[in-house]
């Protein structure tokens, strides 16, 4: 059986106001934030991962990958592992 992995694009922005990287997913409106990008992203792996188990939990489909270009955080889908556990972005 093949790892099945979801693959969602990740943007990085700085905010001026708060001195803060802040890493978000459009497609789930989700964000997280940090000191610098890297971290931003590293925070945002937990809160994925987070979101994509509670949809589970409530019983939601989990929305497909997204395609394209640029940067994506990739995680394994979270039926078949538990929560928290993601590989670090990539750049396609």
């Amino acid at each position: 059986m093949a790892t099945e992995y979801l693959q969602y694009k990740v943007e990085v922005s700085w905010n001026e106001e708060t001195q803060r990287a802040v890493a978000r997913i459009p497609t789930l409106a989700i964000s997280d934030e940090g000191p610098d990008g890297i971290v931003a992203i590293e925070s945002l792996r937990s809160t994925l991962a987070f979101h994509l188990q509670r949809l589970l939990d409530e019983g939601k489909p989990l929305p497909e990958s997204d395609e394209g270009s640029g940067a994506f955080l990739r995680v394994l889908r979270p039926a078949l592992v538990p929560a928290g556990r993601a590989e670090p972005a990539r750049r396609a």
